[in-house]
This record gives structure tokens, C-alpha cells and sequence, in this order.
């Protein structure tokens, strides 16, 4: 997805656009993620997702956790890739929303 495919990409600080959703996914799943941002954006539901979102020069992670506190919803794209990735598996820092033990 290219920085000018939806409103809000390539703001200079991520906090000026509010994001409704965070889309979690493994690298293997970018393609089905990104067909899901632009079809919540298009609808005009603003997403946050990496690694479109992801400022450079600020520690990676650390905005990850800060984004998916900021967002209301977490969307979590599951496929075979996510359920080996641990970087998505560790990404939920709402316990509330187990998704599977």
C-alpha cells in the first residue's frame, strides 16, 4: 500500500489522525491486511496498521503497544502464518480480548 492510498497515510505524527481500528497481522498476510485497510477507509473507518503507520526513528514496538492503546478496536487477521508469529501473538495488551489459549 502506498503512503497516498488512504486518508491519513504519511502524516507526519500518527497521533493526529484518530484511528478506529488496529490491524494485526504477520508479514505473510499483507496483502489480505491491506485489502482489509482500504476497504475500512474506504468506508471511512481510519486504520492503523504497520507498516504504513510505523514512524521512522521511534522504537518499532513501542508504537505498535501505543497505537493498539489508542485504538478502539483490534482487529486481528488469523491465518496459519499469524498463528506461528509471535510478534502478533504478543502484540495484546488488552487482556480482556483473549482470542485462544
Amino acid at each position: 500500500m502506498n503512503q497516498g492510498d488512504s486518508p491519513g497515510a504519511g502524516q507526519l505524527e500518527s497521533s493526529k489522525v484518530p484511528h478506529a481500528v488496529f490491524i494485526s497481522h504477520s508479514s505473510e498476510d499483507s496483502t489480505a491486511a491491506e485489502g482489509l485497510c482500504v476497504a475500512l477507509e474506504a468506508a471511512g473507518i481510519h486504520c492503523w496498521i504497520a507498516p504504513r503507520d510505523v514512524l521512522a526513528g521511534r522504537p518499532y514496538s513501542g508504537q505498535i503497544t501505543e497505537a493498539i492503546r489508542r485504538t478502539e478496536i483490534l482487529l486481528v487477521v488469523l491465518s496459519q502464518a499469524s498463528n506461528r508469529s509471535k510478534q502478533v501473538l504478543s502484540l495484546n495488551p488488552r487482556p480482556e480480548y483473549v482470542l485462544y489459549e
